[in-house]
Protein backbone atom coordinates (compact mmCIF):
# COMPACT_ATOMS: atom_id res chain seq x y z
CA UNK A 1 0.00 0.00 0.00
CA UNK A 2 1.16 3.50 -0.75
CA UNK A 3 0.40 6.41 1.59
CA UNK A 4 -0.73 9.64 -0.02
CA UNK A 5 0.01 12.72 2.06
CA UNK A 6 -1.50 16.14 1.55
CA UNK A 7 -2.66 19.09 3.65
CA UNK A 8 -6.34 19.95 3.94
CA UNK A 9 -7.95 23.04 5.36
CA UNK A 10 -11.11 21.90 7.08
CA UNK A 11 -13.78 24.22 8.49
CA UNK A 12 -15.16 22.60 11.64
CA UNK A 13 -18.87 23.30 12.22
CA UNK A 14 -19.08 21.70 15.66
CA UNK A 15 -16.67 21.43 18.59
CA UNK A 16 -13.93 18.92 17.81
CA UNK A 17 -11.29 17.32 19.97
CA UNK A 18 -9.30 14.30 18.90
CA UNK A 19 -7.13 13.65 21.90
CA UNK A 20 -3.81 12.01 22.22
CA UNK A 21 -3.68 9.04 24.57
CA UNK A 22 -5.56 9.78 27.80
CA UNK A 23 -2.49 9.54 29.99
CA UNK A 24 -0.97 12.66 28.45
CA UNK A 25 -2.38 15.87 29.90
CA UNK A 26 -0.80 19.26 30.43
CA UNK A 27 -1.11 20.47 34.01
CA UNK A 28 -1.07 24.02 35.39
CA UNK A 29 0.90 22.53 38.30
CA UNK A 30 4.03 21.93 36.26
CA UNK A 31 3.57 22.01 32.48
CA UNK A 32 2.43 25.49 31.48
CA UNK A 33 1.49 29.04 32.45
CA UNK A 34 -1.01 31.30 30.71
CA UNK A 35 0.49 34.53 29.43
CA UNK A 36 -0.90 37.10 26.97
CA UNK A 37 -3.37 34.65 25.32
CA UNK A 38 -0.71 31.93 25.04
CA UNK A 39 -0.13 28.64 26.78
CA UNK A 40 3.58 28.97 27.55
CA UNK A 41 5.27 25.68 28.34
CA UNK A 42 7.63 25.09 31.22
CA UNK A 43 11.11 23.78 30.53
CA UNK A 44 11.17 20.89 33.03
CA UNK A 45 14.97 20.91 33.27
CA UNK A 46 14.94 24.58 34.28
CA UNK A 47 12.21 23.97 36.86
CA UNK A 48 14.05 20.94 38.25
CA UNK A 49 17.24 23.00 38.52
CA UNK A 50 15.41 25.58 40.67
CA UNK A 51 14.24 22.88 43.05
CA UNK A 52 17.65 21.19 43.20
CA UNK A 53 19.22 24.41 44.44
CA UNK A 54 16.54 25.21 47.03
CA UNK A 55 14.97 22.37 49.03
CA UNK A 56 12.65 24.80 50.84
CA UNK A 57 11.26 25.95 47.50
CA UNK A 58 10.48 22.36 46.56
CA UNK A 59 8.69 21.77 49.89
CA UNK A 60 6.62 24.96 49.45
CA UNK A 61 5.73 23.88 45.91
CA UNK A 62 4.52 20.46 47.06
CA UNK A 63 2.50 21.99 49.94
CA UNK A 64 0.77 24.50 47.63
CA UNK A 65 -0.21 21.73 45.22
CA UNK A 66 -1.55 19.60 48.09
CA UNK A 67 -3.61 22.51 49.46
CA UNK A 68 -5.15 23.26 46.05
CA UNK A 69 -6.09 19.65 45.13
CA UNK A 70 -9.85 19.11 45.03
CA UNK A 71 -10.72 22.81 45.38
CA UNK A 72 -13.03 24.28 42.78
CA UNK A 73 -11.64 27.78 43.31
CA UNK A 74 -8.12 28.96 43.86
CA UNK A 75 -6.53 26.40 41.55
CA UNK A 76 -2.76 26.34 41.98
CA UNK A 77 -0.86 28.54 39.58
CA UNK A 78 2.82 27.92 38.98
CA UNK A 79 3.14 31.55 37.87
CA UNK A 80 1.74 32.86 41.18
CA UNK A 81 3.95 30.43 43.11
CA UNK A 82 7.08 31.68 41.32
CA UNK A 83 6.11 35.35 41.83
CA UNK A 84 5.56 34.74 45.57
CA UNK A 85 9.12 33.42 45.68
CA UNK A 86 10.55 36.34 43.63
CA UNK A 87 11.41 34.11 40.68
CA UNK A 88 10.63 35.48 37.20
CA UNK A 89 8.48 33.07 35.19
CA UNK A 90 10.77 33.62 32.23
CA UNK A 91 13.44 31.71 34.18
CA UNK A 92 11.57 28.41 33.65
CA UNK A 93 9.81 28.93 30.30
CA UNK A 94 10.70 27.03 27.16
CA UNK A 95 10.45 28.63 23.73
CA UNK A 96 7.34 26.57 22.93
CA UNK A 97 3.96 28.30 23.19
CA UNK A 98 0.50 27.91 21.71
CA UNK A 99 -2.03 30.69 21.06
CA UNK A 100 -5.30 30.38 23.01
CA UNK A 101 -8.64 31.71 21.81
CA UNK A 102 -11.35 32.28 24.38
CA UNK A 103 -11.28 31.51 28.07
CA UNK A 104 -9.20 28.54 29.13
CA UNK A 105 -10.86 26.87 32.11
CA UNK A 106 -9.48 24.17 34.36
CA UNK A 107 -6.10 23.02 35.45
CA UNK A 108 -5.54 20.37 32.77
CA UNK A 109 -5.32 20.62 29.01
CA UNK A 110 -5.99 17.51 26.96
CA UNK A 111 -3.82 17.94 23.89
CA UNK A 112 -4.99 17.31 20.34
CA UNK A 113 -3.29 14.37 18.67
CA UNK A 114 -0.13 15.48 16.88
CA UNK A 115 3.07 14.28 15.31
CA UNK A 116 6.24 16.37 15.38
CA UNK A 117 4.18 19.26 16.73
CA UNK A 118 1.68 19.19 13.84
CA UNK A 119 -1.93 18.37 14.70
CA UNK A 120 -3.72 15.89 12.48
CA UNK A 121 -6.97 13.99 12.12
CA UNK A 122 -6.24 10.25 11.95
CA UNK A 123 -7.31 8.39 8.83
CA UNK A 124 -9.52 6.12 10.94
CA UNK A 125 -11.45 9.18 12.13
CA UNK A 126 -11.89 10.48 8.60
CA UNK A 127 -12.99 6.99 7.50
CA UNK A 128 -15.52 6.95 10.36
CA UNK A 129 -16.92 10.32 9.35
CA UNK A 130 -17.32 9.19 5.74
CA UNK A 131 -18.92 5.87 6.82
CA UNK A 132 -21.38 7.75 9.05
CA UNK A 133 -22.32 10.12 6.21
CA UNK A 134 -22.81 7.20 3.80
CA UNK A 135 -24.84 5.22 6.37
CA UNK A 136 -27.07 8.23 7.09
CA UNK A 137 -27.64 8.78 3.37
CA UNK A 138 -28.53 5.09 2.95
CA UNK A 139 -30.99 5.19 5.85
CA UNK A 140 -32.60 8.38 4.49
CA UNK A 141 -32.93 6.77 1.03
CA UNK A 142 -34.20 3.46 2.50
CA UNK A 143 -36.47 4.29 5.46
CA UNK A 144 -37.31 0.63 6.11
CA UNK A 145 -33.83 -0.08 7.46
CA UNK A 146 -34.27 2.59 10.15
CA UNK A 147 -37.29 0.78 11.56
CA UNK A 148 -35.48 -2.58 11.43
CA UNK A 149 -32.44 -1.12 13.21
CA UNK A 150 -34.60 0.47 15.91
CA UNK A 151 -36.48 -2.83 16.45
CA UNK A 152 -33.16 -4.66 16.62
CA UNK A 153 -31.73 -2.20 19.16
CA UNK A 154 -34.87 -2.65 21.26
CA UNK A 155 -34.01 -6.32 21.71
CA UNK A 156 -31.26 -7.71 23.94
CA UNK A 157 -29.16 -9.09 21.04
CA UNK A 158 -25.41 -8.64 21.05
CA UNK A 159 -23.98 -5.64 19.20
CA UNK A 160 -21.62 -7.95 17.28
CA UNK A 161 -24.53 -9.20 15.18
CA UNK A 162 -25.18 -5.59 14.10
CA UNK A 163 -22.76 -6.57 11.33
CA UNK A 164 -25.69 -7.65 9.13
CA UNK A 165 -26.86 -4.02 8.91
CA UNK A 166 -23.34 -2.87 8.05
CA UNK A 167 -23.26 -5.46 5.25
CA UNK A 168 -26.59 -4.22 3.94
CA UNK A 169 -25.34 -0.63 3.86
CA UNK A 170 -21.73 -1.14 2.77
CA UNK A 171 -21.82 -4.46 0.95
CA UNK A 172 -20.52 -7.95 1.72
CA UNK A 173 -17.15 -6.66 2.93
CA UNK A 174 -18.44 -4.05 5.41
CA UNK A 175 -14.93 -2.83 6.17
Amino acid sequence: KMAILFDLNIKIKTPLHIGDDDSRKWSAFSDYVLKDNYVCFIDQKKLDALFEHDERLMEDYIQMIRRSRGKSSGIFSLEVFLKRNNIPVSKVLSAQKIAVEGNLQGAEIHPFISSNGKRFIPGSTIKGIIRNALALDYVVQNPGIKDRILRYLGTAKKIESFHKFEQEIFGESAN
